[in-house]
């Protein structure tokens, strides 16, 4: 009984060496996932650079703008010195009349046009700073994104160690039981014969027959102390495949979650360039990073939520971009097309609405149902009025005010 005892315990030994090894190659496994999860955060390291690149691109247009502006300022006073010096010399000269009447046209057609010039390039800079500051939120996101993978990668490498650590330290405690049982089971070898020997002489020496008993059992006390420590061992062995296991499934969910942010950041690239494509030249219609504008004027009239003409067909465009893209939406996104409606900070005068936030409510749900009646399914859509409390710029001028009312269409998921 007590070898057979000893038989099924190294049986069992030789079945932790078995789950040690399983449990090497799902090591191996987890090492292979923190390699991908490196792969990742490589992509975000390439994203911050382009996004920094971009950046300086924008503040060398700024530059270049700034530059326009001042040599148009310096041609503005030049000419409006001409004008005066022309007006001086009309009052002095009447005899000139006639000449220094059409000097004095001339002027002041150049002055016109230099101040036309003046407002295109202050719009075109206006223009410039929106695209510099959604540059600039893009790379403070890619930044997060960048720190929150750096620190997933730090903490699943700390516990793939300390895992690693804990089965070395186990598998050592093995090795020495090993060892200990197999110096037992030559001691019962070596007993069994003393046994044998003793058995053959009883009767004449039951003094010696008493002390091999004592051995005896003295060995059965400390094989049984050996089964209590083994089987200890093999409940700790079982608590750390419960936590390997745990560390593998929370790793899936990061890939799983990584896959879906870039499913959705390459979508959504493929359908803003399709519409800068679609509508590049179109006046009073832009892409500025992730957001989709049309000024007021395109879809709707003064104080009014009903769309124009004008406005459908824009409209119209935009939803069959969507359709004919909407099969490449990656299963595991919860896209949401949300409609925006702003206004400028002139009271409403319609008695249709009670203030700014009606009409820009009213104007960003008109535009939602317009295109689920083009073909945009109603869970992919959402609206909000945003009244005049989000301006792109902070100023009561007509140019302002004009750029202020508008409605933008965002890319997001829910």
């Amino acid at each position: 009984g007590l070898v057979d005892s000893l038989d099924s315990t190294q049986t069992e030994l030789e079945e932790k060496r078995l789950a040690l090894a399983a449990l090497n190659d799902r090591l191996a496994d987890f090492d292979l996932s923190l390699k991908h999860s490196t792969g990742a955060y490589q992509e975000l390291q390439e994203r911050y650079d382009i996004k920094k690149k971009q950046l300086d691109l924008v503040n060398l247009q700024m530059d270049e703008t700034r530059s326009q502006i001042a040599s148009l300022t310096r041609q503005l006073t030049a000419t409006s010195a001409s004008l005066s010096l022309a007006n001086t010399r009309l009052t002095a000269r009447d005899d000139q009349t006639r000449e220094s009447a059409q000097a004095l046209t001339g002027a002041l057609e150049k002055l016109q046009a230099t101040s036309n010039t003046l407002m295109a390039a202050q719009e075109e800079l206006v223009w410039t700073r929106m695209s510099l500051n959604e540059t600039q939120e893009q790379l403070t996101l890619a930044r997060a994104e960048l720190t929150v993978a750096e620190e997933a990668l730090v903490s699943e490498r700390e516990k793939a160690e300390s895992l690693a650590d804990e089965v070395t330290v186990k598998a050592s405690d093995i090795r020495e039981l090993t060892n200990t049982v197999t110096d037992y089971m030559e001691r019962i070898q070596r007993l069994s014969d003393q046994l044998s020997a003793v058995r053959e002489n009883a009767e004449a020496k039951d003094a010696s027959l008493n002390d091999l008993n004592a051995s005896i059992e003295e060995f059965s006390r400390r094989v049984s102390e050996l089964q209590a420590e083994l089987d200890s061992s093999k409940l700790a062995l079982k608590d750390k495949d419960l936590e390997v296991g745990k560390l593998l499934d929370l790793l899936e969910d990061r890939d799983r979650k990584i896959a879906e942010l870039r499913n959705f950041s390459k979508y959504k690239s493929e359908f803003l360039a399709r519409l800068a494509d679609v509508f590049a030249g179109v006046e009073n219609i832009k892409v500025i990073g992730d957001r989709f504008v049309f000024q007021g004027e395109v879809l709707f009239a003064s104080g009014s939520a009903e769309l124009t003409e004008e406005g459908k067909v824009e409209l119209n465009k935009f939803a069959d971009i969507y359709k004919s893209l909407e099969d490449q939406i990656p299963q595991s996104i919860n896209l949401n097309i949300q409609i925006q409606g702003h206004t400028d900070i002139d009271p409403i005068s319609s008695g249709r609405f009670k203030d700014n936030w009606e009409l820009s409510a009213a104007r960003s749900l008109r535009v939602l149902r317009y295109l689920s009646l083009r073909g945009i399914p109603e869970r992919r859509l959402s609206s909000a009025g945003f009244s005049q409390y989000h301006p792109v710029v902070a100023d009561d001028s007509p140019n302002a005010k004009a750029q202020n009312r508008r409605i933008e269409i965002l890319i997001t998921r829910r």
